[in-house]
């Protein structure tokens, strides 16, 4: 994790008396994984699925969704994440879900429209949040 990245997570921390779940996805060195919830390829004795991290989001509050490559692995995530709860029959959960937009950003610059306008489909029929943070520490 970048220095400058950790040091604001242990900001934000020690400000709210909490403590994010922070995971790495892509540990698995026999499989890709572009979302952070599946690997690309299953494995024999390898969970496919990450589901105590999915139940976590479950029982969260908040999640807040940000990172790099929007236009892959974190649009990705995204769909794995409805993927879940649409097949458990928890939608409701989708509304937990807030994607920090100023904290993203494409790999090729020619997909964001495309990556925009899918999270917008996903943020209207299912309740996820699309923010800044600006918006979310109240400085908007």
């Amino acid at each position: 994790m970048p220095p400058a990245l950790a040091e604001a997570i242990a900001l934000w921390s020690a400000a709210h008396g909490r403590r994010p779940t922070i995971w790495r996805k892509g540990v698995d060195q026999f499989s890709e994984q572009f979302g952070g919830f599946k690997l690309c390829v299953p494995r024999r004795g390898k969970p496919w699925v990450n589901v105590p991290l999915l139940e976590k989001i479950a029982a969260a509050r908040q999640v807040d969704v940000l990172g790099e490559a929007w236009d892959f692995c974190l649009i990705t995530t995204l769909l794995q994440i409805v993927e879940y709860f649409r097949k458990t029959k928890r939608e409701e959960v989708l509304r937990k879900i807030r994607i920090l937009r100023d904290c993203t950003s494409c790999v090729f610059k020619a997909n964001e429209a495309k990556t925009d306008s899918t999270a917008l489909e996903l943020a209207n029929r299912y309740g996820f949040g699309i923010t800044t943070t600006v918006q979310v520490v109240g400085l908007a």
